[in-house]
């Protein structure tokens, strides 16, 4: 059966753009929505269109514990497949994601390959939990992107900024007022610099830690543009 509908459901806008594309790149023309919180979640899941996957971070900030919100979606649609991708590599909460009913569990730090993996399997009716899952360390990996990220010019770290949003190199030229070939040039800095191979694997580096915000006076959006159709930017 041919995968139709994946939804990811993360507090995070760069680790939401740094999924869409990896999945956009890897599972071609599917239908990919994005949440940013349970309640628009379960809201989503409700309006009666098939869902072959949710990429869900449960651990929402003030939740009473960690796994309350798959609890509530797993509660009222207990064959959803969902796949746990969260910051929170413990134990426990690989067993209580099982014990809940997910397909699968993997953490942020996470490569892209793992990612698939764990996608392939769970979209295939299987199950992935894997046993390294839990031993990967959050704080260490992302003292070392923030310091690769502090490295960045003030300009580069705008272009970051709005390439993890999904924007296109014309329409990040645009936004800050500057050429495209400029643009290239910052982005090839910016891989260089985080020791990323691509776009994609830089923004889910930088998922993983919580950047300050930025001003956007004098920035210019292109709307239209940024349209997503088929699980990719038009």
């Amino acid at each position: 059966m041919p995968i139709r509908r994946v939804v990811l459901a993360d507090r995070q806008p760069l680790f939401r753009s740094a999924l869409r594309q990896l999945l956009g790149e890897t599972l071609g023309a599917i239908e990919i929505e994005e949440v940013h919180g349970p309640e628009p979640l379960l809201e989503l899941i409700s309006n009666g269109k098939t869902t072959d996957l949710v990429l869900l971070d449960p651990c929402a900030p003030g939740a009473p514990e960690p796994m309350i919100w798959l609890q509530r979606l797993l509660d009222v649609h207990p064959e959803l497949p969902v796949l746990v991708v969260t910051a929170m590599a413990t134990p426990e909460c690989m067993r209580r994601a099982r014990e809940i009913g997910a397909r699968g569990f993997i953490t942020k730090s996470s490569t892209a390959d793992d990612f698939m993996c764990a996608i392939s399997v769970v979209l295939a009716g299987g199950t992935s939990f894997a046993k390294g899952a839990a031993a990967r360390t959050q704080p260490d990996t992302a003292i070392d992107v923030s310091v690769l990220v502090g490295s960045l010019s003030r300009q580069q770290f705008r272009v970051l900024r709005l390439l993890g949003e999904g924007l296109l190199n014309k329409q990040i030229a645009y936004g800050l007022g500057i050429g495209e070939t400029t643009v290239k040039a910052h982005i090839s800095a910016i891989l260089k610099k985080l020791g990323a191979s691509n776009r994609t694997q830089a923004a889910m580096m930088v998922s993983r830690i919580a950047l300050p915000d930025w001003p956007r006076t004098g920035t210019h959006r292109l709307p239209a543009e940024t349209t997503m159709v088929q699980g990719r930017s038009i």
